[in-house]
């Protein structure tokens, strides 16, 4: 690829970069998983995530960043946008791996919310159908959080620096 292709390229993903929200959700409810996720589609386009691996909110933004970069460049590991996010915040290629260390499950009580394009409307749905309130302390950092992290990803500190490497660096489509 070209420079000015990957500069274009790039650039798009920015600017597309600019539709997504991420949003924090604590004191979740989810008894079934799929049929959560099921109704939470039916809403829109959204990711859902178990913030317990989730560094900070730059761990999600710099994912999203690149699933969007590698559709636009044709370098995608997955099949969809949602799945390619959650692939690439959970630093590995295999959709299995993803949805083991990152995926809800049944008493999953934080969450990060990934919308696509989604409005106020659309994201304040999907919170009330997860029955939880909007927190950013999903986000929060604590020691303990950050050795699970570190031991999970195989990472070491900085996590900050050393996490954005881990998903700039991986393997593409």
């Amino acid at each position: 690829m070209s420079d000015q292709s990957f500069l274009e390229k790039t650039t798009a993903a920015r600017e597309k970069l600019g539709s997504v929200s991420i949003i924090g959700v604590e004191s979740v409810r989810i008894e079934d998983v799929n049929a959560t996720l099921a109704k939470i589609s039916g809403i829109g386009s959204f990711q859902l995530m178990d913030a317990s691996l989730i560094l900070n909110e730059e761990h999600v933004r710099f994912a999203c960043f690149e699933a969007i970069r590698s559709f636009e460049s044709g370098e995608n590991i997955t099949g969809s946008l949602e799945m390619e996010i959650l692939v690439r915040a959970a630093c590995t290629s295999q959709i299995s791996e993803a949805i083991g260390r990152l995926g809800v499950r049944m008493g999953t009580k934080q969450v990060v919310l990934v919308g696509l394009g989604a409005g106020e409307a659309e994201n304040e749905m999907a919170v009330s159908l997860l029955r939880g309130e909007i927190s950013s302390s999903v986000f929060g950092d604590n020691p303990g959080k950050r050795s699970r992290i570190a031991r999970e990803y195989k990472l070491s500190e900085p996590l900050e620096k050393n996490l954005v490497e881990k998903i700039a660096l991986m393997p593409t489509g």
